[in-house]
């Protein structure tokens, strides 16, 4: 197969912006794919491989012409190069070499490098708003008339046949400043400067100010900010105010002129006339001035002021007395006030006497008024006397000497006393009071009052002329010393209670004090007594209230509540009080209260105590006769918290128990006693008194030794004796007879005759004793035996050979010896056998 055709370019586009031109052809058959190369002027060369028939070559040079082909690729050989295509790139970006700013006219040249491949050059500034372009085929550009004050960004761009090339790296240029503007001034008073001020320019790094006076002279000031102070102006002078603003480069235009006046200047034809009271300042009118002010120095510093709106004079009306004072006066324009004008000198009229002092002698009622002498030579004094609160007039004294005394003054007098300076052209004024008063008058109608509830001594009296305060001193007979002071007529002071005072009282002023009222006596109020206690004597039920006994001078009252509201009180002169005849078993309150004629205490801290318990009622003893013990029981008794139980016999044989209900079993008894029982209500561990006493009958007591003594001689009879025993009234034998207990014989004795006894037979003997409350029945440990039964079914059998008779009967048991015997009939003979 042969090679595939040369293509042959149909199209080429450049694409602006990119570098890049797009190419395309007509496909060719047996074509398998396609290489372009292009080729620049300078030898750059550049390449792309595809399958169809269009192609992008990318990363073209600027400013260049490249040469490209196509060669078509086959199976086994590739085509020859196509016919070639010139592609022209854009040209490259200009590079600004300089720009040139002409401050005169607001001209700006800019100049720039000459790349490849342009027709033409297209210039721009723009800025804040305003954009100017210039476009032509050279390499630099002027633009004319620029707006003031603005940051302008200059580009340059190469235009192409196709494209055009990026715009230049951007440069900045700066017009001149533009004339600052709403210029004002203002004055400021401190320095006598006029402060300028004003919107400022924003290229402007600094601004100068300048102020030309009508006469031409000038000020200046320079700042980097919008405002400048103008030092040194002259007074009365009108300034027109320029403020002009400069840049790193350039000096801007001026504002427009601002008219500014400057303070008014100080008056002049300054006088002042002399006067004892007032002094007068005048000066001359200045055109403008909203005020004068005048002021008067003292040579140690010390200042007085007089002030005028529409006149040209003004009157000191506070100068020191005695001093040389330096006065100037000032204008005041838009509330500043200008330069001092020239002093002139103004000396015052003397001052009163000094140091006006008196001394009151209060025994002899005299008074010596003293003062300094005037340092001024020949000066006289004269003394001004008023009785303060009297209808007298004043008195005047006049006098070159510098004391002055007054004699018999009156009790409880206040003075106010005035010295004046004289010299041959002026009085001083008179100097200020000194009140003086004269030794009061003793008081009247000295009271005191105590009061009860609070133990305070209130004393009261008739007020004293010319007294300033009082003093009331309080001495208890126990050494107690107190006092109280007032301006009033009445003061008050803290007594100890229960004790016997006196009371002086003295009238005082600032400088005397009067003679001592009498002395009254009074008692204060009664101690409240303390440390109570109640002491109880349980057997006779009397109360006893002790207390701490602080004061001999009150009695005691003592009062007992009794919880259901009676009440008993007693009295008592010393620290204890009894109650005799309380109710038994009540909760009592107990309070004490001290008193005197005039007042009652408080009331102690109450005590409560329950009085000795009633004697319980209803006693009873009930003997066990199985137990041997006896339950004791009774009725409540009121207020008892627990109970004691006694018994005593007449033997003096006792036995006692005790709980908190109402029944108690007595223990360890003695038979055969009469007791007597009593049983006592306790309230805490306080026996209250005994109850009558129940009878009580213990168990009979048990014969110990019983003796039996059976009669041999007699079938069925036997006598039982026992030792004598307490408390059994009658005795009973008992035994068990075929199964059954049989009586065998009743007795008040010590012994028993028991008949119809059965012979042979042994008795197991129990002895009963009893009384009215018990009867006790116990085996005796002895037996009663009877005589043997004779034997039965006794046979004889006659031996007629041997002359021998043997008689026989039934054994019985526990016979220890027969004894047989015959007796003839015919009497007088017997035999025996064993």
């Amino acid at each position: 197969m042969t090679a595939p055709c040369s293509p042959s370019i149909q199209s080429n586009s450049l694409i602006c912006g990119t570098n890049s031109s797009s190419l395309s052809w007509m496909p060719v058959i047996d074509a398998t794919g396609y290489i372009v190369n292009a080729t620049a002027t300078r030898g750059h060369t550049v390449s792309c491989s595809v399958s169809s028939a269009t192609c992008t070559l990318t990363d073209l040079l600027c400013g260049e012409t490249y040469k490209a082909t196509v060669t078509a690729r086959g199976n086994q050989c590739d085509s020859a190069p196509g016919s070639s295509t010139s592609i022209t790139t854009a040209p490259c970006s200009p590079a600004i070499i300089s720009k040139q700013y002409i401050c005169g006219t607001n001209t700006a040249v800019i100049s720039w490098t000459d790349p490849l491949g342009q027709l033409d050059f297209l210039a721009q500034v723009a800025g804040e708003g305003y954009v100017d372009r210039c476009q032509t085929t050279n390499t630099s550009c002027a633009f004319h008339s620029l707006p003031c004050g603005l940051d302008f960004s200059v580009t340059v761009q190469a235009q192409g046949a196709q494209c055009n090339s990026s715009e230049s790296v951007s440069e900045t240029l700066e017009t001149v400043p533009c004339a600052p503007e709403n210029v004002s001034a203002t004055l400021v008073c401190f320095n006598h400067s006029a402060l300028v001020s004003w919107v400022g320019s924003p290229s402007a790094v600094g601004y100068n100010v300048t102020a030309t006076g009508q006469d031409g002279h000038t000020h200046h000031c320079r700042t980097n900010t919008t405002s400048c102070q103008l030092p040194d102006i002259h007074c009365g002078e009108i300034y027109g105010i320029t403020v002009t603003p400069y840049s790193e480069s350039c000096v801007g235009n001026p504002s427009a002129a601002y008219s500014f006046k400057a303070g008014l200047c100080p008056p002049s034809n300054v006088t002042v006339s002399l006067a004892c009271k007032d002094s007068i300042v005048s000066w001359s009118h200045v055109t403008g001035a909203e005020m004068y002010i005048a002021t008067a120095t003292a040579d140690d510093g010390h200042t007085h002021t007089c002030s005028s709106n529409y006149s040209s004079s003004c009157n000191f009306t506070d100068l020191h007395c005695g001093e040389t004072y330096a006065v100037t006066v000032e204008t005041m324009d838009r509330g500043c006030r200008s330069e001092p004008s020239s002093a002139v000198e103004l000396r015052t009229a003397l001052c009163p006497a000094t140091n006006l002092t008196g001394q009151v002698s209060c025994d002899t009622s005299t008074l010596t008024l003293t003062w300094d002498q005037s340092p001024v030579p020949g000066t006289t004094y004269t003394l001004q006397t008023e009785r303060i609160g009297g209808i007298f007039p004043q008195s005047v004294h006049t006098t070159p000497n510098t004391s002055h005394t007054m004699t018999n003054l009156l009790c409880g007098q206040r003075y106010a006393f005035h010295i004046s300076a004289q010299d041959g052209t002026c009085r001083s004024s008179y100097s200020p009071p000194l009140e003086i008063s004269t030794a009061p008058c003793q008081p009247t109608d000295f009271t005191a009052r105590v009061d009860c509830g609070t133990n305070k001594g209130n004393f009261s009296w008739a007020e004293s002329s010319g007294a300033g305060s009082y003093t009331v001193e309080v001495t208890g007979k126990h050494g107690h010393v107190t006092s109280c002071s007032s301006n009033d007529t009445s003061c008050t002071v803290k007594l100890h209670c229960g004790r016997s005072y006196s009371a002086t009282l003295m009238a005082s002023s600032e400088s005397c004090n009067s003679t001592k009222h009498a002395d009254i006596q009074f008692d204060s109020a009664p101690c409240k007594p303390e440390n109570t206690t109640v002491e109880q004597n349980c057997s006779s039920n009397i109360m006893t209230v002790k207390w701490s006994q602080s004061s001999k001078i009150q009695n005691y009252t003592v009062k007992a509540t009794s919880a259901s509201g009676v009440n008993s009180t007693c009295g008592s002169t010393e620290s204890s009080c009894s109650f005799l005849n309380l109710s038994c078993g009540q909760l009592y309150t107990f309070t004490v209260m001290g008193h005197t004629n005039v007042c009652m205490s408080e009331m102690s801290t109450p005590m409560e105590k329950h009085t000795a318990p009633c004697p319980p009622t209803n006693v009873s003893a009930i003997m066990n006769c199985t137990t041997h013990k006896a339950l004791v029981s009774w009725s409540t008794a009121a207020a008892a918290t627990a109970y004691s139980i006694q018994a005593n016999s007449i033997n003096g044989y006792s036995s006692s128990c005790s709980g908190m209900g109402t029944s108690c079993n007595l223990n360890s008894l003695v038979c055969g006693q009469e007791y007597f029982v009593v049983v006592e209500a306790m309230n805490t561990g306080c026996p209250g008194p005994a109850s009558a006493p129940a009878m009580l009958t213990t168990a009979p007591c048990l014969p110990t030794d019983v003796e039996v003594e059976v009669d041999c001689n007699s079938d069925g009879a036997a006598v039982v004796s026992w030792n004598a025993t307490y408390g059994a009234a009658n005795f009973s034998l008992t035994a068990i007879v075929s199964g059954s207990l049989e009586t065998l014989c009743t007795t008040q004795q010590n012994s028993c005759n028991v008949t119809d006894l059965s012979c042979g037979e042994t008795y197991n003997l129990s002895l009963t004793a009893s009384n009215k409350q018990c009867s006790l029945t116990a085996p005796t440990h002895a037996n009663l035996t009877t005589r043997l039964c004779p034997p039965q079914r006794v046979a004889v059998d006659l031996q007629c050979g041997s002359h021998t008779a043997v008689l026989s009967w039934e054994d019985r048991s526990a016979v220890e010896l027969y004894i047989a015997r015959a007796v003839k009939a015919s009497g007088g003979e017997s035999l025996a056998s064993l």
